[in-house]
């Protein structure tokens, strides 16, 4: 049946995919396959099938017109070169640079908590990793001028903040298909449930997870 021809060879591109990263760099079909790179081999798993008719099944044509959510992938393009100026024209640095002097002076827990709601706040209007590169070495400078505050611990509870950004499209590209899939969730939904999230991870990083950290760093 149509199911294990495609379960088959679904099992044969994963064994693609991981051949050139376990397989001896000199031997011709991993060096074929790293020439290929892993979106040429995806894009020619994909053209196999579409070369193929089968009798079962969804046709592509349907499946291309009715099932894919092409705004969702419209707008995660959008926020990628978005988010990617954001970078290169310097706004994620001047963030960071702006909240540098602002957080200087407070004790550890408050330190810790400022920067958690700075860090959840700023990775909702751009790219959570842009957001860590960024306040990650402003974090880490502050807690050694505290001197009492462990860095390591406060750097994995700003990288844990990160993951935060579901509020808008340019948070991360999960967000963005989250938000551009509008059949399934509306973006008053996103709010309702981000919200209490958002305070529940706060709460969680200032209280516990960096004492879990400070134990176990």
């Amino acid at each position: 049946s149509y199911q294990k021809t495609i379960l088959y060879s679904f099992c044969v591109l994963l064994v693609l995919l991981l051949l050139p990263n376990i397989a001896p760099a000199d031997w011709a079909p991993a060096a074929f396959l790293n020439r290929l790179t892993t979106n040429g081999l995806l894009i020619a798993y994909i053209g196999f099938y579409l070369l193929l008719n089968f009798k079962e099944g969804i046709n592509i044509k349907a499946i291309m017109s009715r099932s894919v959510a092409w705004p969702a992938i419209f707008l995660v393009i959008s926020v990628l070169k978005i988010t990617a100026a954001f970078s290169s024209t310097g706004v994620t640095h001047w963030l960071g640079e702006l909240c540098k002097p602002l957080l200087q002076g407070y004790s550890e827990y408050a330190l810790i908590f400022i920067v958690v709601v700075i860090t959840t706040i700023a990775t909702q209007l751009t790219n959570n990793t842009a957001v860590a590169a960024t306040f990650a070495p402003i974090a880490y400078s502050l807690a050694l001028a505290n001197g009492s505050m462990d860095p390591q611990s406060i750097l994995t509870c700003l990288t844990l903040t990160c993951t935060l950004g579901i509020a808008t499209p340019a948070a991360t590209a999960a967000s963005a298909v989250l938000h551009g899939d509008t059949e399934w969730v509306r973006a008053r939904m996103i709010f309702r449930y981000a919200l209490p999230y958002w305070v529940f991870n706060i709460v969680m990083g200032t209280l516990i997870t960096y004492n879990l950290c400070r134990i176990m760093l």
